[in-house]
Formats: structure tokens, C-alpha cells, sequence
């Protein structure tokens, strides 16, 4: 399916790639049946917030605290994480693509995300997902649109032709461009396995 010898690593999101994309939708219903929290109200939180959560500027404890506030909850941490992982359906095909892709090349999960939710997210993406390289916005204070390729790079010690990034976000591809590492915008995987067979 990947015709070229000269990329060595295959850098891959997971919200919208390695999932349906729809999770925060599914949680967001979820929470509004279940905890009467308006759905409206509730995505303006997460959106106003989740930069400042992704790169560790905003703890996930503070986060709950204003959500709790607002909703008039009382949702640990743990549960609020494990209920947006709850709605995740993986993409199954892709998962057993990149195991196919790691025969030859390095895949590298590279990823905006929270600590918080990194951790719940191993409870549904297992073998052979924890054997790859693994990059995250909490870890490096960085998020992919924000400079977060530039230690990528440096910590694998890879020039940007050698890698090949795989994301939903138009603006995290156009970033990705921009330093020279070839990209492929995610919309379905029929599209994704056309478009690298044409990766030269």
C-alpha cells in the first residue's frame, strides 16, 4: 500500500484516525441524557478549554471543577475520561494496516492530548497500539499546529522526507507541510489507502 523505501517513519493521530472522529459528539449526547448537561453549554467548556488541557497548561482536576460547577455535578477525573472513551469506536481496518506498515516502517502515534485521557485511552487501543512510539501535546507542551513536530523530529532523529503524517485536521497537515514532511489528510480509508499508494 506504501510504495515508498525513503519514509521511515509513519506519524499517525488518533481522534478522527485511529477513531470514527464522532466520540466527543456520542460523550457530549451522553452527558446531556444522563447528567442533564446542556449540550450547547457543555461543548463551549471543552472547546474554551482543551488547549489549555492538551499541553498541560490546565490541569484535568481544574477542568472538572469548573464542569462541575456549571452542571452542578459532582464527576471524578477517572469517570469523566473513561465515559469519552466509552463512546470511542476504533478503526479497526487502520489499526491493522499500520501493524502491516510496522513491518517496515516506524509508526509513531502523535497525538494532542491530555494525560488524563492518554491513560483511558489504553484500555481500548492495547497490542500492537503500546508497542509504538508514542507523542503527546501534555508531554512535549506543544500541540501539532503550536510546534510540536520539531521535537518529534529531534527525538527521533529523523529529517522531515523520512516521515509521512496521517491526521484529520487540515490545519495539523498544512503544518506538517509547512517543515517539509509529507501528509495525507484522513477522511476515510478507501481515500487514505488510494492516496498512499501515489506517496512517492
Amino acid at each position: 500500500m506504501l510504495n515508498s523505501d525513503l519514509i521511515k517513519y509513519i506519524l499517525v493521530d488518533i481522534h478522527g484516525v485511529l477513531t470514527d472522529g464522532q466520540e466527543r459528539k456520542r460523550f457530549l449526547e451522553y452527558m446531556s441524557a444522563t447528567y442533564g448537561m446542556d449540550y450547547d453549554r457543555h461543548n463551549s467548556l471543552w472547546t474554551d478549554h482543551i488547549s489549555a488541557l492538551d499541553i498541560d497548561q490546565e490541569s484535568a482536576s481544574d477542568y472538572l471543577s469548573v464542569v462541575n460547577s456549571t452542571f452542578h455535578t459532582h464527576i471524578s477525573v477517572n469517570e469523566y475520561y473513561h465515559l469519552v472513551v466509552k463512546h470511542i469506536t476504533v478503526n479497526q481496518v487502520l489499526l491493522d494496516a499500520l501493524e502491516k506498515f510496522s513491518q517496515h516502517h516506524q509508526i509513531c502515534i502523535v497525538s494532542d492530548n491530555l494525560k488524563e485521557l492518554r491513560v483511558a485511552l489504553n484500555s481500548i487501543f492495547k497490542l500492537p497500539f503500546s508497542r509504538y512510539l508514542q507523542f503527546f501535546s501534555y508531554e512535549l507542551g506543544k500541540t501539532k499546529a503550536n510546534g510540536m513536530f520539531s521535537p518529534v523530529l529531534h527525538q527521533l532523529r529523523a529529517n522531515p522526507n523520512e516521515c509521512l503524517f496521517i491526521d484529520d485536521s487540515a490545519k495539523n497537515i498544512e503544518t506538517a507541510k509547512a517543515i517539509g514532511i509529507k501528509s495525507v489528510q484522513f477522511t476515510t480509508n478507501e481515500q487514505l489507502f488510494t492516496d498512499l499508494k501515489l506517496i512517492a
